[in-house]
């Protein structure tokens, strides 16, 4: 197979491919790959956007997720190399096709930038021509070639910026104010060209283009991951002391930063605040501040912010970050700094670098520009799965079959324990058989999908002469995500209350309801939504949650990829996939209708979480959360009417420490008011500005598709 197919799929919407394809067709894949990277860059026009903080404008970014066609192309060429891996990658097909697994290759990455904050474009430059002339290998030498071209389009791309400001000065009728800022940012160019910046404005416009590099790209290259407080502190401060700065201004600064990342409209610019160091010693500082400050006034759903939690967090952060929380953006997102650095010490992180953690993507865990992360895996539908060993292996929607590692007769099962057990090695089965889809799919990665403009920014690839795709730098992780967590539990609470233990409903009645979508079983379902629910904090429901989740902890932990010496590691967040998987995912045994959304993350199941705040934390906190390295998601949601009292906003904060205390790893709250959203469908463009919590992402309400829509509609408000 044409080793282009993926590289021109996977980057399609670069403006200029043809050109590139036309001129290095011969080269190596990584030099093809940098060519297109600098020729996308330097032959768009520029136009100067945003007013202090300069930026272009793409048409178009490289990113591009292919999504099921990916799979089926995947599959074909592993099979080509390894004819023995047959069986594993049609159950992928298979798995995608009925709704029971979703993928996105490459998933998420988060740069080194300290590598251009503390040495530049051209001393970076002239280590790898270095390193070019004396590499023997004819792999590596091609690396740092590769290196050589996207380092020197970056820098002639901010050198293009200096062009443009300078003509648009000098032709353009500007105000004095505006003017004044260009010539700023044209001096700014001119330095972070060559060298690292020298103050707090240099620092933010370099973070700005080097954020927009990455977005041509592609390839999970333009997430972000970075602990941007940490990294701007230290030019704040020199700047405050010499009086070249005040805290307006840097305010300023920052609000037209966030302005960038809302004008480009990504969801998955997420930005990470506060944490401690490894003695325990609580890092925030004055930009955590303001960067919180600045998602007040701007309003809108990006950057995403995520606020690490700990004993010792600073009060004036505390508050800050609760004033956010009441603006309805639905960040900053608390993330338990005890949980979150355990969870990627056991996913193989260092101790050191485990709490130097951040988030990028949604909510997933990440060492920025020393772990590549392929955090989107594979995501598999727990419900689903209940469905077809149900049905014999059979899709409702589809009546397509899956390869069941066990077939029984449903009344074989004399008590509930053998079903339930059944289940679990069922899931334990597709765990491992996936698992493998996506080690052999790893190894498609350099051979395909090389991002040398990621690499010359990541730890270790340039010493190691290794694309961050092979094995350039630190850490390797593989994700495996699940669905449909809640659905699936609640369906096994109302199998063992009502078939097992009441004996109200037989196997085959209960599958013939399923079959005609609750029509005609209506007072079956009305039995079946009494059963209990987790969420509520009842032992029975929320004890196989808590034994579920940590057989699949342990199951996706224990695997061992054989490509890159990486570790497997668990994500519980869905992202939208509970919409998409919802949808190919039949009538289930909680009550659920077919087609509709699964449940969110790990919250319970839409409107089933009756008792409050405190009784859903306590459902939560029953589960081990200390093997999410890949993250994990909790959301609730508040009426807006809730934060009238001062002391319904220190509750919150106390629902959310008492959370952490008992083990939470992550919360993200949503203020919002259901019937503004119900207003919003209705008459979406007078709510253009509506924002919501998705999971683990935010976004403009009236941008979700509908069935989106009506599962944040259906969450339950903690009153």
């Amino acid at each position: 197979m044409d080793k282009m197919f993926f590289f021109e799929k996977r980057n399609r919407t670069y403006a200029n491919y043809d050109i590139v394809q036309k001129r290095y067709a011969k080269e190596d894949i990584i030099v093809r790959k940098a060519y297109t990277f600098a020729t996308e860059l330097l032959m768009s026009p520029i136009q100067i956007c945003g007013d202090k903080i300069i930026y272009n404008k793409f048409r178009t970014s490289a990113y591009d997720s292919m999504g099921g066609e990916q799979i089926e192309k995947e599959v074909e060429h592993i099979i080509s190399v390894y004819p023995k891996e047959k069986e594993i990658c049609e159950d992928a097909i298979t798995a995608r096709q009925i709704g029971l697994l979703q993928r996105w290759a490459g998933g998420h990455a988060s740069m080194f930038l300290d590598v251009l904050f503390d040495e530049g474009y051209q001393s970076r430059i002239e280590k790898t021509q270095k390193k070019f002339k004396e590499e023997k290998s004819s792999k590596k030498k091609q690396f740092y070639r590769a290196e050589l071209i996207v380092l020197k389009a970056a820098q002639k791309q901010i050198l293009r910026y200096v062009q443009a400001i300078e003509k648009y000065i000098n032709n353009e009728e500007i105000d004095e104010n505006k003017k004044n800022n260009l010539i700023r940012a044209n001096i700014a160019c001119k330095n972070i060209a060559v060298n690292p910046p020298k103050n707090f404005f240099e620092a933010v416009q370099l973070i700005a283009l080097t954020h927009e590099f990455c977005r041509v790209e592609g390839n999970g290259s333009q997430s972000w991951g970075i602990r941007i407080d940490q990294l701007l502190i230290k030019y704040y401060d020199k700047d405050i002391a010499e009086k070249k700065l005040n805290r307006h201004e840097a305010l300023d600064i920052i609000i037209s930063l966030w302005k960038m990342y809302d004008t480009y409209g990504e969801r998955c610019a997420n930005l990470t605040l506060g944490g401690c160091n490894s003695n325990g010693d609580d890092m925030c500082n004055e930009m955590t501040l303001i960067c919180m400050e600045a998602s007040m006034k701007v309003k809108a759903c990006v950057p995403l912010l995520t606020l690490r939690v700990h004993p010792k967090l600073d009060e004036r952060v505390w508050n800050t970050a609760l004033q956010l929380v009441q603006c309805g953006q639905g960040f900053p997102a608390f993330y338990n700094d005890p949980v979150a650095i355990k969870a990627k010490m056991n996913a193989g992180i260092s101790r050191n670098d485990a709490f130097d953690y951040s988030t990028l993507g949604c909510v997933e865990l990440t060492i920025a520009g020393r772990e590549y992360d392929d955090t989107e895996g594979a995501r598999i539908n727990w419900l689903k799965l209940l469905e077809v060993m149900l049905f014999d292996g059979k899709c409702l929607i589809t009546d397509r079959e899956w390869r069941l590692e066990e077939h029984h007769r449903l009344e074989e099962f004399t008590t509930f324990d053998q079903f339930y057990n059944w289940y679990k090695r069922e899931l334990m089965s597709i765990i491992v058989r996936i698992a493998k889809f996506v080690d052999k799919a790893a190894e498609l990665y350099s051979d395909y999908w090389p991002v040398p403009y990621l690499s010359s920014l990541s730890y270790g690839c340039f010493e190691n002469g290794s694309d961050i795709t092979e094995k350039g730098t630190k850490y390797y992780t593989y994700s495996i995500n699940c669905a449909g967590m809640a659905n699936a539990v609640n369906s096994l609470e109302v199998i063992e209350q009502l078939v097992y233990k009441e004996k109200i409903v037989t196997f085959e009645q209960l599958k013939d309801a399923l079959k005609h979508n609750y029509e005609g079983y209506e007072e079956l379902r009305k039995r079946v939504l009494l059963c209990s629910k987790y969420g509520n904090d009842v032992e029975s429901v929320d004890k196989k949650m808590a034994d579920l989740m940590k057989l699949f902890s342990e199951t996706v932990h224990n695997q061992k990829p054989s490509y890159r010496n990486g570790m497997y590691q668990c994500g519980f967040y869905t992202v939208m996939h509970h919409a998409l998987l919802g949808e190919k995912t039949g009538a289930s045994c909680d009550g659920r209708f077919a087609y509709m959304s699964l449940a969110n993350s790990l919250s319970p199941t839409q409107g089933t979480d009756v008792n409050g705040p405190t009784a859903l934390i306590n459902s939560v906190n029953k589960v081990s959360m200390q093997y999410m390295g890949n993250g994990g998601a909790l959301d609730i949601k508040f009426l807006p009417s809730f934060f009238d009292k001062q002391n319904h906003v220190q509750a919150l904060r106390y629902l959310i420490e008492t959370y952490f205390e008992d083990g939470g790893l992550e919360l993200q709250i949503n203020v919002v008011d259901s019937e503004i959203l119900k207003k919003a469908q209705m008459e979406p463009d007078k709510y253009k500005n509506l924002v919501v919590r998705v999971s683990g992402y935010s976004a403009y309400f009236v941008n979700l598709e509908k069935e989106l829509q009506n599962e944040i509609i259906m969450r339950t408000e903690e009153k």
